[in-house]
């Protein structure tokens, strides 16, 4: 992935993954989609090594927003399979 200054990124991210109940780092080739949730609030969805798909909320404004989106279920689009979430 290229950043706006126009050197590739090799950041990881650190992920919980239900699966292997911890956190895992991912990087940008395991990224699947970037959803803007909310203004300041952007959902990242990885792919875990383990096949399980894991989402790390970031941006300015995660705080309310995250427990909105944790409260309401993402419905599958293009028929996509969603992983349950653990709690």
């Amino acid at each position: 992935m290229v950043v706006s200054d126009g050197k590739e990124s090799t950041g990881m991210f650190s992920v919980y993954c239900p699966q292997h109940d911890a956190n895992v780092l991912l990087g940008f080739r395991r990224l699947i989609r970037a959803i803007n949730v909310a203004p300041g609030v952007i959902a990242l969805q990885f792919r875990c090594y383990d096949g399980v798909v894991v989402e790390l909320l970031t941006g300015a404004r995660v705080g309310a927003a995250a427990e909105q989106r944790h409260r309401t279920a993402a419905a599958p689009q293009n028929g996509e399979v969603v992983e349950p979430r653990s709690r």
